[in-house]
């Protein structure tokens, strides 16, 4: 469980920054050891739909806190 959301939120973190705009590092072709390596001390934006209450509570107080203690992100 813990490696599926890891993964889904490092796939996040791919689209996020992929999207955004002419100043953040290219990331086509990195792999995760490298798109960590490129957050690593910046700020990661993590978008999601925002329609209940309940996954909202779990994204900001479990996920949120956790991928930055353990992604240094």
């Amino acid at each position: 469980m813990k490696r599926l959301l890891l993964l889904v939120v490092m796939a996040m973190i791919f689209i996020v920054t992929a999207c955004g705009n002419g100043d953040t590092a290219s990331v086509a072709g990195m792999n995760e050891s490298q798109l960590k390596q490129e957050a690593k001390g910046k700020t990661v934006h993590f978008y999601m739909w925002g329609g209940d209450q309940n996954i909202n509570t779990y994204i900001d107080q479990f996920v949120t806190p956790n991928v930055k203690k353990k992604s240094m992100i």
